[in-house]
């Protein structure tokens, strides 16, 4: 006869994970019995109350019942910050001896399992105060999610069209706060003191003989604009020229040496025109940052799943807290698109694989032949500008014409050549990337990138042009004419004209254009049979927001209000490209598999935002400045509008001066960008490190899973043989896992 021998914590341990394991595989929940509800078990309170405080093992095998419990406990103080009273802990009278009704008994048991925690003063006034700051800020954070823009509308376009469409919709939405950010700051510290100092421009009138002689001065006839058509009025409004010259909207007509003194106090506004405008490119490149690291971290968790795709899709992305019918339908039009590109990569990457050697070698050449032949746009279009702004610029063509409409041609032949451009070349482009059959993501980047070199390349032609021009004019020795002519308004007039016109063209083809088709192809069987039903094109509309803010950055320091006109214009194009998506697009046929992460989008903005800042950097440091503005030039002296910055450094303390003097030299720049160098090396390495960490990771989990499933399936087996001893069973059982766990688990396994 065998004793029977007293388990151990281990051997207990073991048996209760055995019984949890048996049960979850005949579908019963072990933790769902009423842990007060055992009247008909020997069972001490000691006994009851250390199964509802498990120890560390247990609560790291048994989640669900952490997750179980989770609520209760949600908003209430944390068990470790508590002092426990180990008096309510040591063993009492059996409940079930006590003569005493059912209800009763349990409410004793019930009252004897809660444990008595004790805190002190302090302590509970700093878990309060923690627990009411946190609820508040929980309910800030949830009002503004409440109140947030555009928040169903961009619900509504993810579940039609996918969230690689919506991606082009939250990256308008960050863009137009941008700008709004943009707006405030410069409105905020020039535009609101130049409007306090009462400036006004100068004109002939106060303008004196000697000094229009002696020198460069140069102003407006006060009547100039006096006597004008509605017609001219409205030409000026969108070219830039004119009476709209004259208004704070441009450089020209912000106050030179201009001081507010308040009491002792002094602002001195051409000092805070130079440090605004590199504030608002300081302020977009953190923007901008920030945006890319959390896209960055988007992109990366959602394409670390691609492995379990169909199963996250399928069994875990419906959001049982839908309640209403509408955001249903919604979602589940969300899931199909995303399951919809799965399955189209699972195809394109069949075919790839089905490739011969010849197909190969007569793509690989095709895909080389298309790619000489964008090169070759590409420079006839910088060529095209290059020739226009030269025109253009040139006296003696505006003084051979009469007509006014042809000499605003010839001013606006720049930005209406650009425009052009930018209307033909991106179809064409989009039309080679599908000949040489990329995927759908690399299709994407690939256009992008050629449409982000044409519209870089034609600002940047644009803007060196210009800067050559002042430049010849400056070498001719005359210094009326180098200095004479506002170059700073004639670069803001030229970024304002285009802002207006990349507007114009956005509202001619998104809202007549692809409805014109839509229309055909809804009433044409000719058009239905050719399937000519437009599809909202990613790359195309990214750039036109990407080209749009490169004219708004470098535009902002020559006329610093057209971060409103920024504003505007993506409000109005926001509905105007929603509209248009739900009512003329169809769903693409290739869906783009990308996450909500707008990664690429935000790098190539960043990388504008550096042919920006170059741009304008060179006007500031390199570009004599003119007779107008806060940098006027009266004598056309050989000075920079960085020279000011300069000026007022000098009258600084001489150590903070010396301190900035070794700032900007070579001995501090040259070990600042070694470290930073060094920097980004060693995070690189240690991001290289954790992707492999992760990867292990990985794989250790699938192990675990094949484990615990083979795992499973024995202990399903052994419950269909015939029941023997208990104690004889615990001890073939385990001795059995001890001698399978070396058994290799299944490879037809999927987890």
């Amino acid at each position: 006869m065998k004793s029977r021998v007293v388990p151990s914590e281990d051997n207990e341990e073991s048996k209760n994970h055995s019984m949890e394991l048996q049960a979850i595989s005949t579908g019963d929940d072990p933790y769902s019995v009423d842990p007060y509800d055992l009247e008909d078990d020997d069972v001490s309170p000691q006994q009851s109350v250390s199964r509802h405080l498990p120890s560390r093992a247990n609560t790291t095998r048994h989640g669900t019942v952490r997750r179980r419990h989770s609520s209760k406990r949600r908003g209430s103080i944390a068990v470790e910050d508590m002092e426990i009273d180990q008096q309510d802990l040591e063993p009492v009278e059996s409940v079930k001896a006590i003569a005493a009704p059912m209800q009763q008994k349990r409410e004793m048991r019930k009252n004897q399992a809660q444990t008595v925690k004790h805190i002190s003063c302090w302590k509970g006034f700093k878990l309060q105060t923690s627990m009411a700051f946190h609820r508040f800020f929980a309910g800030v954070k949830e009002f503004f999610q409440d109140i947030e823009l555009w928040k169903g509308h961009l619900k509504q376009v993810e579940g039609r069209f996918g969230n690689g469409v919506v991606s082009y919709f939250l990256f308008l939405k960050w863009m137009l706060f941008l700008n709004l950010f943009l707006f405030l700051i410069v409105f905020g510290f020039v535009g609101i003191p130049t409007i306090v100092a009462d400036y006004h421009p100068v004109t002939y009138d106060n303008i004196s003989t000697a000094q229009s002689t002696n020198s460069c001065v140069f102003g407006y006839p006060s009547d100039r604009y006096a006597k004008t058509s509605v017609d001219s009025l409205i030409v000026d409004f969108i070219t830039g020229q004119g009476w709209i010259n004259t208004t704070i909207m441009f450089y020209s007509n912000y106050p030179f040496n201009q001081k507010l003194k308040v009491n002792d106090a002094e602002y001195n506004l051409p000092l805070a025109y130079v440090l605004v405008g590199g504030a608002y490119f300081f302020v977009s490149l953190l923007m901008m940052v920030k945006n890319l690291t959390q896209s960055f971290e988007e992109s990366y968790i959602e394409g670390g799943g691609t492995f379990y795709s169909y199963c996250n899709k399928v069994f875990a992305s419906w959001d049982y807290c839908i309640e209403d019918e509408n955001t249903a339908n919604v979602k589940s039009q969300n899931i199909y698109q995303d399951i919809n590109a799965e399955l189209a990569e699972e195809e394109r990457l069949e075919k790839v694989q089905s490739r011969t050697t010849a197909t190969k070698v007569k793509l690989y050449s095709l895909r080389i032949l298309i790619s000489f032949l964008v090169m070759a746009l590409l420079g006839g279009a910088i060529y095209a500008i290059y020739a226009t702004v030269e025109v253009s610029t040139n006296p003696e063509y505006q003084n051979s014409v009469e007509s006014n409409l042809v000499k605003t041609i010839i001013r606006s032949a720049p930005s209406l050549t650009i425009t052009a451009l930018n209307l033909i070349l991106p179809p064409f482009f989009q039309i080679l990337s599908q000949a040489e059959d990329w995927s759908p993501r690399f299709e994407v980047a690939l256009n992008l990138w050629r449409t982000v070199l044409l519209r870089l390349a034609s600002v940047a032609v644009l803007m060196i042009t210009l800067y050559a021009d002042v430049g010849a004019r400056c070498t001719e020795g005359n210094s009326q004419k180098c200095c004479r002519q506002s170059w700073e308004n004639e670069i803001a007039s030229q970024m304002y004209m285009l802002i207006w016109i990349d507007l114009f063209v956005v509202f001619l083809t998104t809202a007549l254009m692809e409805t014109i088709r839509k229309l055909l192809h809804k009433h044409t069987k000719l058009f239905r049979k050719l399937n000519v039903m437009p599809e909202f094109q990613i790359p195309k509309n990214v750039l036109d927001l990407v080209y749009g803010q490169c004219l708004i950055w470098i535009g902002t320091f020559f006329s610093p209000l057209i971060p409103a006109m920024g504003v505007v214009k993506l409000f109005l194009t926001f509905y105007l490209k929603k509209v248009s998506l739900m009512y003329n697009n169809k769903p693409s046929n290739r869906p783009y598999q990308g996450a909500r992460s707008n990664y690429l989008f935000t790098v190539l903005l960043l990388i504008t935002f550096f042919m920006c800042l170059v741009a304008v950097g060179w006007g500031i440091t390199r570009v004599r400045p003119s007779c107008h503005g806060p940098f006027r030039n009266d004598y056309c002296a050989d000075r920079e509008i960085i020279d000011l910055v300069g000026e007022v450094i000098s009258t600084w303390p001489s150590a903070l001066k010396e301190i900035i003097n070794y700032i900007s030299t070579a001995a501090f720049i040259f070990p600042g960008l070694m470290i930073f160098f060094l920097l980004i090396y060693y995070f690189r390495s240690m991001m290289k490190v954790h992707l492999q960490m992760i990867e292990m990771l990985k794989d250790q989990l699938v192990l675990e899973g094949r484990d615990k499933r083979y795992l499973m399936e024995k202990l399903i087996s052994s419950t269909k043989r015939a029941p023997i001893d208990e104690d004889d069973e615990e001890e073939e059982a385990g001795s059995q896992v001890t001698r399978d766990t070396n058994i290799p688990p299944s490879r037809n396994v999927n987890f």
